[in-house]
């Protein structure tokens, strides 16, 4: 493969998407000792990991209208700043109440990012070969995902979890002024003028980009729940080591990280919907048997089936939202569908933690599982784009 300069473009968008996803993973593998040191139940700890999610959710929609009305490079550098500071303020938290502000602060400064960077490589790759760009970018956010717990489970044991985000929170700032120097704003990109009721009425009225929202939340609802519980129930229920927890999710993450890009090319070839499916019904037998083959002495090989299926179908939900929108809405409908995938998603989480005192952390397992298999359904009622659509986004 020749390397061109939107490869140049996509790798920067990995990296930043990477930092943003360690960002939110820097937190569940040291959920067991912030619950011991803070008295948390499991439904404050549902919360307390959810709370990034909840700022990106509350705020990406705001997130996708500025990227269709400003310039996109230095939306993106201005809200990596912003992650930096965040990051670095919640070493001065003592209470699960300024905790969960920080961290929705944190998420805030992800939703200047997700839609304009999306858009961004959406106007460097052509549709035959978005799916596969689009699934290289969520694998950047794997490897965020990755790195996460393996520096919780090095640094955990002996230096507690405020060192996490120093070490997190000092490299954004130089992959802000990295972003912002390297990263050149798409030929022909211009910003959008039109009146926003406009812009609303053309998404809120696409029945599939709705559609695909509810199925992005249905499917990373077993991700953030599995980010959050996967660890305490390895510590607590199972009895093993703080550093396992966090080990746990790097093997799930790592996992996943070759899986992505395999589901967007396969998208590219056979189709969005038969993926988004065929996958959803894959993650829901995984959850389902996980604690069965824990019980067993098989923990390790269901954590890598978890990775290999829970969530690995987003980047296929995002590409799809992108073929089903018109550009000049593009990043809107990308705000939003992802607003109501991440409230979506980090409402379940939440109910995981209130299932999870009422009836033990294993029926998480079961909720997550019967979403999964939901998505699958209405992923069917998802139009495919319409020829208007292509003719439009040809010209």
């Amino acid at each position: 493969m020749r390397w061109r300069y939107q490869h140049s473009v996509l790798a920067a968008c990995c990296l930043v998407y990477g930092f943003y996803h360690t960002a939110r993973q820097v937190l569940p593998p040291a959920m067991p000792l912030l619950k011991d040191q803070l008295g948390l139940n499991y439904a404050q700890a549902g919360f307390l990991a959810s709370a990034y999610d909840l700022g990106f959710g509350a705020t990406v929609i705001i997130g996708g209208y500025l990227a269709d009305r400003v310039r996109k490079v230095p939306l993106i550098a201005a809200g990596l700043v912003l992650l930096s500071l965040s990051l670095l303020l919640t070493t001065l938290g003592g209470s699960f109440e300024v905790i969960a502000a920080i961290r929705i602060l944190t998420g805030i400064a992800f939703s200047a990012y997700f839609a304009a960077g999306v858009s961004l490589l959406s106007a460097y790759f052509p549709e035959n070969e978005r799916g596969k760009a689009i699934g290289i970018h969520m694998g950047g956010a794997a490897s965020g995902k990755l790195i996460a717990p393996l520096l919780a489970a090095l640094i955990l044991p002996s230096l507690g979890w405020r060192p996490l985000f120093f070490v997190v929170g000092i490299p954004v700032l130089v992959i802000a002024f990295v972003f912002w120097r390297v990263v050149r704003e798409p030929p022909g990109a211009q910003t959008i003028s039109r009146p926003v009721s406009a812009t609303m009425r053309q998404v809120f009225l696409n029945r599939s980009a709705m559609l695909l929202g509810l199925c992005g939340a249905l499917i990373i609802a077993g991700n953030l729940s599995m980010y959050s519980f996967l660890p305490l129930y390895i510590v607590k229920e199972l009895g093993a080591e703080l550093s396992y927890g966090g080990l746990a999710i790097a093997l799930m993450n790592g996992a996943s990280i070759p899986v992505v890009p395999i589901a967007g090319l396969l998208s590219d070839r056979f189709g969005r919907k038969v993926v988004i499916a065929t996958v959803s019904i894959i993650s829901a037998f995984t959850l389902s048997a996980f604690p069965l083959l824990a019980d067993v002495g098989l923990a390790p090989f269901g954590i890598l089936l978890l990775g290999v299926s829970v969530g690995t179908s987003l980047a296929v939900v995002i590409s799809y939202t992108v073929d089903v929108i018109p550009v000049s809405s593009r990043s809107f409908a990308l705000g939003t569908v992802n607003a109501v995938t991440m409230l979506g998603g980090s409402l379940s989480t939440i109910a995981s933690g209130h299932i999870s005192d009422a009836f033990g952390i294993r029926y998480v397992f079961v909720f997550v599982a019967a979403l999964a298999a939901l998505s699958a359904v209405f992923v069917l009622f998802v139009t495919e784009p319409s020829r208007a659509m292509a003719v439009e986004e040809r010209a």
